[in-house]
């Protein structure tokens, strides 16, 4: 782990208006935040307490309940044993909107205890038995909706195309309109293919996000899974809706 336990700034310097703090995980979940202080920035000190947490949990002789908080002049510390994890200073605890920095490491503490159990259970081999299966099930599923999604949007692609097609050419023989029934039609299709490839994202990102959270070690993506689905998909229609006006 970094070792700032040995640093004597207690953050109090930092400004206020605009913390810096990075999320500590574990199991794939966030516990809390933990705020910059003048020699550790936000991530090197969540990485670090992350670490160690992580370290007790791996170890099933370390006992849960055997944490404890010590009173130390400008912060509070929560100690296993001899081992510091972590102290916490009013910046931290301004972070988290409490006035008490003791009460900011008890609600600290019971977090550390809970992903704890929650990082033991996870790994048992009875647990991840079952969410292989459970995964399993659910790539099988997504394969039977993803075929029925695409075999469906054929049918009607080839129905729209047809009837739409007809009814524009018998347009244009009466009203002398310059847009061709083929400009018109790559128009609709555009559109269609861009829903047809929302609702297959959507059912990506379902089945990602459900497949992702049954795991300790790849939970944390599922919850960041949303903006990567729309970042791209929102680029893509954008240069759709761009390139319209070159259609006709």
């Amino acid at each position: 782990a970094v070792g700032y336990a040995h640093d004597n700034d207690s953050g109090q310097d930092a400004d206020h208006h605009k913390i810096e703090a990075a999320p500590v995980i574990v199991n794939g979940n966030v516990l809390f935040n933990l705020t910059g202080i003048r020699s550790f920035t936000a991530d090197k000190r969540a990485d670090a307490v992350s670490s160690l947490i992580s370290k007790i949990a791996a170890d099933p002789a370390k006992l849960s309940d055997e944490f404890e908080i010590r009173d130390e002049g400008d912060r509070v510390g929560i100690y296993y044993g001899d081992e510091k994890i972590i102290w916490v200073f009013d910046i931290d605890s301004e972070y988290e909107g409490i006035n008490n920095r003791r009460v900011t490491a008890e609600s600290y503490l019971m977090q550390i205890s809970a992903a704890i159990e929650s990082y033991r259970y996870d790994r048992s081999p009875d647990v991840i038995k079952k969410n292989v299966i459970l995964a399993l099930w659910r790539t099988l599923i997504l394969a039977v909706v993803l075929g029925a999604v695409i075999w469906l949007f054929r049918r009607i692609d080839k129905i729209i195309e047809k009837s739409f097609k007809r009814r524009i050419r018998k347009l244009e023989a009466k009203s002398m309109r310059i847009v061709q029934a083929e400009q018109v039609w790559r128009v609709v299709s555009a559109l269609f293919k861009l829903v047809k490839l929302v609702l297959i994202l959507a059912v990506l990102y379902g089945f990602m996000t459900m497949v992702l959270n049954l795991f300790p070690w790849t939970r944390y993506y599922s919850s960041t899974l949303l903006r990567l689905v729309l970042d791209p998909l929102v680029a893509m229609g954008n240069g759709i809706i761009s390139s319209l006006p070159s259609l006709f």
